[in-house]
């Protein structure tokens, strides 16, 4: 079931069709997560990284291919937007990558494992 969910989810992100309803780079994270939680769609600011939490907590490669984050489960969800929302800020170059790529060096900053 995990496994199933995790599939859905990257082949959300991947695919462009679902653009419009997937944040699917950086610069539609900024997007959608500037201002949290007074954000235009913050349920989709949510979403998106309650999935990427997902992702970067996976030791699947497939899933995860550039390893595994020890991201808590007692870290708030405001936090993690907050450190992608500088994050991006600061990196502006990779708006225009995907959304995994685009955020994965924020969250690996703060969360690799130790």
């Amino acid at each position: 079931m995990i496994v199933a969910v995790r599939l859905l989810l990257a082949a959300l992100f991947v695919l462009p069709a679902f653009g419009t309803l997937w944040a699917a780079t950086g610069g539609d994270i900024a997007e959608v997560c500037a201002n949290y939680p007074n954000s235009s769609r913050p349920n989709t600011c949510r979403l998106y990284v309650y999935s990427m939490i997902e992702f970067v907590t996976s030791d699947d490669a497939i899933v995860n291919p550039k390893g595994r984050l020890c991201i808590g489960k007692d870290v708030p969800v405001a936090e993690i937007i907050a450190l992608v929302n500088e994050w991006l800020a600061e990196h502006r170059e990779l708006h225009s990558k995907g959304a995994y790529d685009a955020t994965y060096g924020a969250l690996a900053q703060k969360y690799g494992c130790k």
